[in-house]
Parts: structure tokens; sequence; C-alpha cells
């Protein structure tokens, strides 16, 4: 090889070597952000908050995606501070608020022990997006609230939308706000009954365990017809629930209640 052949190999090598480095670090980058959605996609909290966050942020620290799903696997660590700062950093560039920030808003905030404005940010979540999730959401912080009324408005919206209404979770909500805070036992035997309907209905099981809320809306249903005096139905729910799992104490000890009691 000669010296001018060599010269021009070494220079076409360099080249070939800085895009090569220029190539890997756009990928780096990509896959920073990428590894980011997976791990909150895939609940891996910890490591988003911890080593995929805040590299994705190293990579293309102008990225408002990057602040925001860093700062939504900070809420989920519970480093409430540092999510708010990630947030409010994804907001600054961020021209158009979609329904996922708002809600994420709403989360801190309640975090924050702001919940009155937490409930108002939900709603409008929810209001903008259907979604099932943010409307469990918007019912847990307003029943956190106290706001008994606009949680049983969510969960009766959660119960509606395309991902709720084959859920038992609002329905068993609400029969547990009606029984429990608001003394409405109609109210909340329907609600309980409307739950263990939908399972039913809509059983995933293929012969394997009865999911807790089943299991919890009978003993509820049994503590209800118990306070109304009628001890045969409640025992009747009572020993539906234990049959669905023999280790759920309260229905034995209720059980155990009536026959010291009949």
């Amino acid at each position: 090889m000669t010296r001018i052949q060599f010269h021009s190999f070494v220079s076409l090598s360099r080249a070939s070597l800085i895009l090569l480095v220029l190539i890997t670090g756009f990928s780096f980058a990509q896959n920073s952000l990428e590894q980011l959605r997976q791990n909150l996609e895939n609940g891996y909290y910890a490591s988003a908050a911890q080593i995929s966050g805040p590299a994705a942020i190293r990579e293309d620290p102008n990225n408002p995606e990057a602040y925001f799903l860093y700062s939504e696997a900070l809420y989920y660590t519970e480093n409430f501070p540092l999510a708010r700062t990630q947030f409010d950093k994804a907001m600054s560039l961020t021209n158009d608020p979609t329904p996922d920030h708002i809600h994420l808003n709403g989360l801190i905030t309640a975090a924050e022990g702001n919940l009155t404005e937490a409930v108002t940010l939900l709603e409008t979540a929810f209001l903008r997006s259907q979604n099932y999730l943010m409307a469990m959401d918007w019912g847990r912080i307003a029943w956190q609230a106290g706001d008994f009324d606009t949680a049983l408005k969510a969960y009766a919206a959660a119960s509606t939308t395309e991902g709720g209404q084959r859920e038992l979770s609002p329905h068993l909500n609400r029969g547990r706000i009606l029984q429990l805070s608001k003394g409405d036992n109609e109210g909340a035997i329907s609600a309980y009954k409307t739950a263990i309907t939908i399972f039913e209905e809509n059983d995933p099981r293929d012969g394997g365990l009865v999911p807790l809320g089943v299991v919890e809306a009978n003993f509820r249903l049994g503590e209800i017809y118990e306070s109304l005096g009628d001890v045969p139905l409640a025992k009747s729910y009572y020993e539906a629930a234990r049959n669905s799992d023999p280790n759920y104490t309260p229905a034995q000890n209720a059980l155990t209640r009536l026959l010291r009691n009949p």
C-alpha cells in the first residue's frame, strides 16, 4: 500500500468511525426512551426512575416525553417532589397537554395533599379521554377526599367505559361507599349483586380462583342482610364467600358467630 493509499484508508476509516459513533449515539438515545416506556409498561418503576428515566433525559434534554415519563416513574416510586419538578419541566416543553398529562398532574397533586384540585384534574382527564383507569383514579381520590357523591359518579362512569363494562371493581367500590359511608343498604345490595353478575357473565378464570372482589361482594351482602334481620339469607351469602375462598377469615368468623347465636 502506498503512502497516499494509506492516508486515504485512514481518512476513510476515521470518517466511518465518526459516522458509526453518530449512528450509535442516535440509536442509544432512541433506545433509552424506548426502554423507559417499556419499563413503565411492565411495571418496572424503580428501574425507570433510577436508570432509564435519567438516561433518556441525558440523551435528549429537550424531549418533553422523556420528562413526562420520568415524572411518571418518580410518582410510582413515591418521589413526589422530584416527580413534580420533572412534570413541570415536561409542561414547559409542551404546547398542548393531553389527558395523560392532566391525569398525572392530578395524581401528583393528590400526593401533595391538594385533594380537591386533584379531583377536578382527574375528572377533566377522564372527560377528555373516557379512559377506564382514569375514571377509577378519579373515584379513588374523590373517595379519599370524602367526596362520596363524586366518587359514586366516577365509578358509575368507569363502569360504562369500553374498558370497564366487564369489570366488577366499579360496582364493588360503589357498594362499599353506599354501605359503609352513606348507609344506603338498598343501593349497596344492587351494586354488590351487579358486581357478582358481571363476574359470572365474563368469568375469565378457566377453573382458577374466584377473585377476592367477588368473595368480598358476597360477604358484604351477608353483612347487610344480617343487619336487616334476614339471617338465612345472610348465612347463604357468607357461605358463598367461604366456599369461594375457604381462607377468607371474615366469612368464617361470621358463620361461626351465626352458629353460636342462631
